[in-house]
C-alpha cells in the first residue's frame, strides 16, 4: 500500500462513499504493475518499461529525465505535490550501491 494520506475535511466523492475528517486512507500502486487491462504483458520482464510509458505520457525529452522524476503512471514514489521528498535520497543511495559493487567485485561472462 502507499499514497497513506489523512483526510482533512469531510468529503463524499462521486460513488457516495463518505469518508469523514481524520480518516487515514492509501492505495494499492503495485496494482498499476501487473493489471493486463493497463499493460501489456505485465508478467514480463522489461527494465524499460515505466521510463518508456512516461515519456509517452508527458512528452519528456530524455536529457530531463532522471531516477526521482516522477510520472502518473508509475507511483512509487507518488506523484504530484505529494510525491515522497526522499525520493532524490533513495536515488543517491542506489548509485552508491552499485559503484561499491562496480568496484569491490569482478565480474566476467561465464566459459562458453
Amino acid at each position: 500500500m502507499t499514497f497513506g494520506r489523512k483526510i482533512l475535511k469531510s468529503l463524499t466523492p462521486s460513488n457516495g462513499t463518505h469518508l469523514p475528517e481524520g480518516t487515514l486512507i492509501a492505495a494499492p500502486a503495485a496494482m498499476f504493475s501487473f493489471d493486463p487491462d493497463l499493460l501489456e504483458d505485465p508478467e514480463t520482464f522489461d527494465r524499460f518499461r515505466w521510463y518508456k510509458k512516461c515519456l509517452e505520457a508527458e512528452g519528456i525529452a530524455a536529457h530531463n529525465t532522471n531516477w526521482a522524476t516522477t510520472c502518473a503512471r508509475d507511483l512509487v514514489f507518488g506523484h504530484g505535490k505529494h510525491a515522497c521528498p526522499v525520493r532524490f535520497l533513495a536515488t543517491e543511495e542506489m548509485k552508491i550501491i552499485l559503484a561499491f559493487i562496480i568496484l569491490q567485485y569482478d565480474f566476467k561472462c561465464p566459459e562458453g
